[in-house]
């Protein structure tokens, strides 16, 4: 799916990108397999005790599949690093984002914005699906970003950009924290009324977001507060210089952030923002897939723990591309398994 060294050199002992390319599409495979079939399956059940075991069966598998991404964020990053042309990687990235949608629409999300309808392959739904994005989105979000960053850190920042990144900066991510709190516990709330309904004990919760915006500006306010302090401080003794490329570069990733959750891409911000900080850490492999991965667990699931585990492949990555002439395999993948899971639920299994 990503594309990394073009450099050959002599064969080393380890993993080349080619060999981690493989187990992200495996354990891929996996979480999507669990996820288009066996998730369907699971939803048709009625018996508790079934429903139960089913359950962890389900939550195994989706656990394999947490591997995947952040190892193809550590390929991302690894490409964009050493390829030819940033301009051709890019627009390759956004080509499968929108060759693989309507796959991936049919078979994670059940529905596309095209479909049959009275005997024909139509536009349905007014024609948009904006439930769920495929992750080549927040691939290429990410990649974008990264471009971005290289290019900031290459040029002389004028005073003036650097008061208006750090004004950015700050609003900025006031607001997308303050987002991320409310959402999180608007969620929680929601899940505990819908689970003490169901059982019928205890009153409900009132969502304090859902009544103002009081509680989300308050939030909001003190986040942008602490990252004025934080930026000042962490920058106390160097240059403006310096402190302009950061923030100009932290409101950019905040920019790209926010559309990721606007586009509602795979992982969303969580993703984009492990994108970045895997970038930052890009020369160190074992804290680059550290750091993404901790950004994927506290900004994304809690499940994205179990992807801790990518530790063990990257260190023994040699940084060699390995095998070539498959470059184009990795990308097909994506759009061509999730039609055939797709096809296979609903022809095979009868999975609607």
């Amino acid at each position: 799916m990503t594309e990394t060294m073009n450099l050959e050199a002599t064969p080393q002992k380890g993993l080349s990108s080619f060999a981690l390319k493989w187990i992200a599409i495996i354990t891929m495979f996996i979480d999507h397999t669990t996820a288009v079939i066996w998730e369907r399956h699971l939803m048709r059940l009625t018996n508790p005790m079934e429903q139960g075991s089913a359950g962890l069966i389900d939550l195994f598998f989706r656990g394999i599949g947490r591997i995947a991404f952040p190892l193809f964020i550590f390929l991302l990053v690894q490409g964009f690093m050493h390829t030819r042309s940033r301009s051709k990687y890019v627009l390759r990235l956004a080509l499968f984002a929108i060759i693989s949608d309507i796959p991936f629409d049919f078979a994670i999300i059940g529905e596309s914005f095209f479909g049959f309808k009275d005997g024909a392959f139509t536009l349905i739904n007014d024609g948009l699906c904006w439930r769920h994005q495929n992750v080549f989105f927040t691939l290429t979000i990410g990649f974008l970003f990264m471009w971005f960053a290289d290019f900031i850190y290459k040029k002389e920042i004028a005073p003036i950009l650097g008061y208006v990144g750090i004004g950015l900066s700050v609003v900025l991510c006031g607001y997308w924290f303050g987002s991320f709190v409310s959402n999180m516990i608007s969620g929680f709330i929601y899940s505990y009324n819908a689970t003490t309904e169901m059982i019928g004990v205890s009153p409900a919760i009132d969502n304090p977001f859902a009544e103002s915006y009081g509680p989300l500006i308050a939030i909001a306010s003190v986040v942008a507060l602490i990252t004025l302090i934080v930026l000042l401080v962490s920058h106390r003794k160097k240059t403006f210089l310096e402190l302009s490329r950061f923030s100009v570069t932290f409101a950019g990733l905040l920019v790209l952030m926010i559309l990721a959750d606007f586009l509602h891409t795979d992982y969303a911000s969580g993703g984009v923002l492990a994108i970045g900080v895997a970038y930052a850490f890009r020369n160190n492999y074992k804290k680059c897939i550290t750091f993404c991965v901790l950004a994927l667990t506290i900004f994304s699931s809690f499940i994205e723990a179990i992807a801790f585990l990518d530790i063990i492949f990257v260190s023994k990555y040699n940084g060699q591309k390995g095998k070539s002439g498959m470059k184009y395999f990795f990308y097909i993948f994506y759009p061509a398994h999730l039609l055939i899971l797709h096809l296979i639920a609903k022809f095979v299994f009868n999975l609607g």
